[in-house]
């Protein structure tokens, strides 16, 4: 496989992926007292980010980037409740952006392993309530209502090597928040199946 040229960009991903995972497996360290721009530089970027490089129609946008929900909900909502809402300024850890800059389709938010269970928590609710947003901004724009119950919205969140996916829906007016998938980098090569798992749900996310 490292051996091809002109391979496919799923193989490249993964050519990518595991040599940087050969090298934080044979350079033991302190995993535990990284900071969050450790974890992105090391794990996060070439582990998750590089798989949405090739999508030739988005741009990855990196380290507190504005999200384009709550610009997009403030413009839409104006003219129906003029002066009742506020345009939110936002900062997201990862966005894959469409190339106008007018749509996140997929956003992330990243926790170092010594961050706080009420930092990751909060977290949680922060990429819960894009999601929302999100899907509120899609309904205005679709032709029928009704149609938003086929639209899901999905949010990344990374707590040191451990990637969480959580996925929002709406259906009757009605939200429905619920973890979709979740996998971690391993921190020994012992665990290899893990670290395989990850990859095909990083590619998974690549092609919804």
């Amino acid at each position: 496989m490292f051996e091809l040229d002109n391979v496919s960009d799923g193989v490249e991903y993964i050519r990518t992926a595991l040599h940087h995972a050969i090298l934080l497996w044979t350079n033991e360290r302190n995993y535990m007292s990284n900071l969050e721009s450790w974890w992105r530089s090391f794990v996060y970027g070439p582990l998750f980010d590089t798989a949405f490089m090739f999508l030739g129609d988005y741009n990855i946008i990196r380290s507190e980037s504005e999200s384009t929900a709550y610009k997009e909900y403030s413009m839409l909502y104006k003219d129906i409740i003029p002066g009742m809402v506020k345009h939110k300024v936002e900062k997201v850890d990862l966005a894959v952006r469409t190339i106008d800059n007018r749509m996140d389709i997929l956003t992330g938010e990243d926790k170092p392993l010594l961050a706080s269970k009420k930092a990751v928590a909060e977290t949680f609710l922060k990429n819960q309530e894009r999601r929302v947003v999100t899907l509120d901004v899609i309904e205005r724009k679709l032709p029928k209502p009704k149609l938003i119950q086929h639209f899901e919205v999905f949010t990344a969140l990374w707590h040191g090597n451990k990637m969480t996916i959580h996925c929002t829906r709406k259906i009757d007016k009605h939200y429905f928040h619920y973890e979709a998938a979740q996998a971690s980098f391993p921190l020994t090569a012992s665990n290899f199946h893990e670290f395989t798992r990850l990859l095909l749900l990083v590619l998974s996310l690549k092609i919804q």
